[in-house]
């Protein structure tokens, strides 16, 4: 298999280089990241500080929440708890992955099956804890011939759930490794992009941002990505306001005040 028969070249998902994926460049030039997708509006983004060169910031540090002006995610240093969720509804917040979250999941992949469209799934952040996880969820759904990808950086939780005859395939890498995982995919012989692409790994923004370069890889023609945690944490809700509604249809299931963690599912429009 050639690079050429993967949906994207290598140099169109790598234009602008590693510091467009730095939420906070120079704030004297004013810029912003420009990723593919997404559609920055001042609501979103905000320059803070004094005009310069802003320190670079550790991408896992779940605290990068500088650029939000929402008043659910005040700036570090001021003792926030890092249960975001937990202060906003005073501990009534649903199970991490709620049965009405797997409904909602479910209802994607069942629909995708029907229509015959469920040829590959990439899963960032494996989650197979609980009888409602969004893995467990993806697996019982999905079928035989549907190719599953799974990435995480935790191989204990990636090998129990890896067999190759039921095309349930796991790599263990950063989601950040962009490349790598590219290459692996194409290995496995998945080379017409990917269906669905389910995003709940690292919570930062950075992270997130990172994690949205994959979309990159969606079936042009019917592809859609889910997102979990768009209520409470700093990067799936930053990320998910900042689709652009141009390129994708998105809707977003159970807000903040039905004290659930959110869940996003955005269509590719075709062109």
């Amino acid at each position: 298999m050639n690079s050429s028969s993967f949906p994207f070249s290598s140099s169109s998902l790598d234009k602008g280089g590693d510091d467009s994926f730095s939420l906070f460049p120079s704030f004297e030039k004013r810029s912003i990241p420009i990723i593919q997708g997404l559609k920055w509006t001042p609501s979103l983004v905000s320059p803070v500080g004094s005009g310069e060169e802003q320190e670079e910031v550790n991408p896992n540090d779940q605290d990068f929440i500088h650029g939000i002006l929402d008043p659910r995610f005040p700036n570090p240093g001021d003792g926030t708890p890092k249960s975001l969720g937990e202060k906003c509804v005073g501990g009534k917040i649903q199970p991490d992955f709620s049965l009405r979250n797997r409904e909602v999941l479910a209802g994607v992949l069942k629909k995708k099956r029907r229509e015959g469209t469920l040829r590959n799934i990439l899963e960032i952040g494996v989650n197979r804890e609980g009888r409602n996880s969004s893995t467990r969820c993806i697996l019982q759904v999905k079928g035989h011939d549907t190719k599953y990808l799974g990435i995480d950086i935790a191989w204990h939780v990636l090998n129990p759930i890896r067999c190759e005859s039921r095309n349930i395939f796991c790599y263990k890498c950063d989601s950040g490794e962009y490349q790598e995982i590219v290459a692996y995919a194409k290995s496995i012989g998945i080379d017409t992009g990917f269906d669905v692409i389910f995003i709940d790994g690292f919570h930062s923004v950075n992270q997130v941002l990172k994690d949205w370069k994959f979309t990159q890889l969606l079936n042009p023609r019917d592809g859609c990505v889910i997102m979990h945690d768009t209520n409470y944490h700093p990067g799936p809700y930053l990320v998910w306001e900042a689709i652009d509604e141009t390129l994708y249809d998105k809707v977003k299931y159970f807000t903040d005040q039905e004290y659930d963690w959110g869940i996003g599912v955005a269509y590719l429009k075709r062109k």
